[in-house]
């Protein structure tokens, strides 16, 4: 494999911080922040910045493409700066935020490791969510159609597919690697999603990660069984 896409695998996960840091400014005060507050970021910071893109593409023009996702972002980045030093809060805790990306990179990676040697693990609406994230690709501007019907509003939830869409094309991934690249994000982005609830019921977030890794498998033992059968098969 080239290291081309693995370059860009890398880029579509750490992408989202980019918008985070703009939101972290809400949690400003006297303490860095916790890994509760930085979590938070990076999850609004995802939705903030779909909305914030979708308003700007479907009624202003034809900004869906990686310049526009990076000029965005970049906007964001120092309105972020500059909040940070209006505010006097403190720098980041940068070797602690190291430590809590961590776990979470690394269940995207494991992800990515079992959606790429075994694709039989994706099942649900593989083909309308595929076709979606085609089009997106496709996407500049304007109104959103829907790609089986032509001309027709896409009566469809789509707005994951038209992050995901930014996300790819602005890490020049092929739609077919940033579908993979997404289901893992997923993964990853659920792990976070239920450790902080756990930490705001004051778990540890050195337990509530590993505690949130047993509900994502436990939660759905299909994916086990058929992880277990593929690599069976895979090494037979």
């Amino acid at each position: 494999m080239s290291i081309y896409p693995i370059l860009g695998l890398l880029l579509f996960y750490f992408l989202p911080i980019l918008s985070s840091f703009f939101i972290c400014n809400l949690f400003s005060g006297p303490a860095p922040i916790n890994f509760f507050q930085y979590w938070l970021a990076r999850l609004l910071g995802s939705a903030f910045l779909a909305m914030f893109m979708h308003v700007l593409i479907v009624y202003c023009g034809p900004f869906h493409s990686a310049f526009y996702f990076y000029a965005a972002n970049a906007v964001l980045l120092c309105l972020s700066y500059y909040f940070k030093k209006q505010s006097g809060a403190p720098s980041y805790p940068w070797r602690e935020m190291l430590k809590w990306e961590s776990p979470f990179l690394i269940i995207y990676v494991l992800a990515l490791l079992s959606f790429a040697f075994h694709p039989h693990l994706i099942y649900g609406e593989k083909a309308p969510d595929f076709q979606t994230l085609n089009f997106f690709y496709r996407y500049m501007g304007g109104a959103i159609t829907n790609p089986l019907a032509g001309g027709s509003p896409l009566r469809y939830y789509y707005l994951g597919h038209f992050l995901v869409g930014l996300w790819g094309k602005a890490s020049f991934l092929a739609p077919d690697i940033a579908y993979f690249a997404a289901l893992s994000l997923w993964c990853s982005f659920f792990v976070a999603s239920v450790s902080l609830l756990l930490v705001a019921f004051e778990w540890s977030w050195k337990m509530a990660v590993p505690a949130s890794c047993a509900l994502l498998l436990s939660s759905n033992l299909a994916f086990v069984s058929k992880f277990i059968s593929g690599a069976i098969n895979f090494t037979t």
